[in-house]
């Protein structure tokens, strides 16, 4: 199996694809490693100066920085078990790793709606086949309003009311979020701009299909360009 994948793909989407796959593991060590680090500081005493009111105090500062760094840390390793157990078929990525990574590849991510590349029909179909419970789905600004004004009927736009409108949408089920990673000239860039990422590196064609959820993705597929196969198929690296 694995001849076959370097036969049949380049290296370098080869080795973006698994660099996606394998960021899951990399964070949750990252995290333990730092819920871990032992410190030279006595919480008790931090806690203590801070309910005083000292919070510009040196031993303050300092412990409530490695404080939070330590519950930040906690928080991610217990999301990342969560959705290993939940959804065990799919990796875990945060949106700040999806940053590095494209930004070290060269590649830029979106909604799939912007997308302009090739889907294979394997890749469609492990799209289609993507299940989540809607309590896992990242909820922001925009999915409020498509969910309040683009499912409404006629009706509840006359009432107008808050009441009228959070009822008619939560008659329409929630779909998945679907965004993508993949090279600039993939993307329908009219009326958008590019924040965040400085793409200084050579592109290679290895879209990611990604679903948003609340403390960043789920992988969901990734393929090469449109003369290969598809690489990943929802596959668990260990």
């Amino acid at each position: 199996m694995e001849s076959q994948r370097q036969e049949s793909y380049p290296e370098a989407i080869t080795i973006v694809h698994e660099e996606f796959m394998s960021a899951g593991d990399r964070i949750y060590q990252r995290a333990l490693s730092v819920i871990n680090k032992k410190h030279d500081i006595n919480e008790d005493k931090v806690r203590r100066l801070s309910d005083l009111g000292f919070s510009q105090a040196s031993e303050v500062k300092k412990g409530e920085s490695i404080l939070e760094k330590r519950k930040e840390g906690k928080t991610l390793v217990e999301k990342i078990a969560y959705y290993k157990a939940k959804y065990p078929l799919y990796k875990f990525i945060t949106e700040k790793e999806v940053v590095r990574i494209c930004g070290k590849y060269g590649l830029i991510y979106g909604d799939v709606s912007r997308y302009k590349g090739f889907v294979p029909d394997k890749n469609l179909a492990d799209i289609e086949r993507f299940r989540i419970e809607e309590d896992d789905m990242a909820k922001n600004l925009e999915d409020w309003y498509l969910e309040s004004w683009g499912a409404l009927s006629f009706g509840s736009l006359l009432a107008g009311s808050p009441s009228a409108i959070k009822e008619e949408s939560a008659k329409a089920p929630r779909k998945p979020r679907f965004e993508i990673a993949a090279p600039l000239g993939d993307f329908d860039t009219s009326g958008m701009e590019l924040k965040n990422l400085k793409l200084t590196a050579k592109p290679v064609p290895d879209p990611v299909v990604l679903c948003r959820v609340k403390e960043g993705y789920l992988i969901v597929t990734a393929w090469g360009d449109e003369a290969s196969d598809p690489l990943v198929q929802n596959e668990i690296n260990n």
